[in-house]
């Protein structure tokens, strides 16, 4: 009998879905390498003594929090009257083949299901939206630095798989946000100039500072953040360019 893939598991959220009351499946692996990420047991998990515990991946790369997928929708489903949604994340969620079944046995719950994204695997975001039963009924999706510095972070030609992305969710009409950590060393006012043409002007834009801690790369740990004010300096400079910039 083939064994259920694994996730991370948070039972209640009240920030990870818009004005919903969600659990978050956290899914392992990723193609991306940011080198700020918060999540380095997620996008190199490491094997791991199985646990009973329910939470989220531990922090340096334990993975005690990881149950079998099946397990986590079992909770969810005997938890569906206290929730409106369940939110998929990673690492990047549209890695796991595990994905369409999931969503299509959420959807069965009758609870909306949100996505987080890196952007780079338009196909199998457009896989799912094909069919009512798998497509998410929200996307958030990152616009992390400028299109030539994706290279440093992904592989191939990252930035032209996330504007295609963004396409197909402007023509799917799947409700999104787009998300931008502001990162020293990987954005700027030249990185939020370049990125701008490719927003939406009505497409919520949210900014948030980078936060160190627990990061991919240690070295992360050392840089200080920027302040809040920078971070709403971005946000207005986007705003002046029309577009629906937000800080979070």
């Amino acid at each position: 009998m083939k064994s259920s893939p694994e996730a991370g598991f948070r039972k209640t959220s009240l920030v990870d879905y818009p004005g919903l009351v969600t659990s978050v499946l956290f899914f392992p692996g990723c193609n991306f390498r940011c080198p700020w990420c918060h999540n380095p047991e997620l996008v190199l998990p490491s094997p791991r003594t199985p646990s009973a515990g329910n939470e989220k991946p531990g922090k340096g790369g334990d993975n005690s929090g990881f149950l079998p997928l099946d397990d986590c929708l079992d909770v969810i489903e005997k938890r569906k009257h206290l929730i409106q949604g369940v939110v998929l994340t990673g690492g990047e969620a549209l890695l796991s083949e595990a994905l369409g079944p999931a969503i299509r046995r959420i959807h069965g719950m009758g609870l909306l299901v949100k996505l987080d994204t890196n952007g780079s695997l338009p196909g199998k975001l457009d896989a799912l939206a094909a069919e009512a039963e798998t497509r998410p009924d929200f996307v958030a999706l990152d616009l992390k630095t400028s299109p030539e510095a994706y290279r440093r972070i992904g592989p191939g030609e990252p930035f032209n798989r996330v504007t295609e992305t963004l396409r197909l969710l402007e023509s799917s009409k799947i409700g999104y946000e787009l998300r931008t950590v502001v990162v020293p060393g990987f954005f700027d006012v030249e990185t939020l100039d370049a990125l701008a043409p490719f927003v939406p002007d009505e497409t919520p834009w949210f900014f948030s500072p980078f936060s160190p801690g627990n990061c991919l790369d240690p070295a992360y740990d050392l840089i200080p953040p920027p302040s809040s004010g920078e971070v709403k300096e971005y946000a207005a400079r986007a705003s002046a360019m029309g577009k629906n910039a937000i800080v979070r």
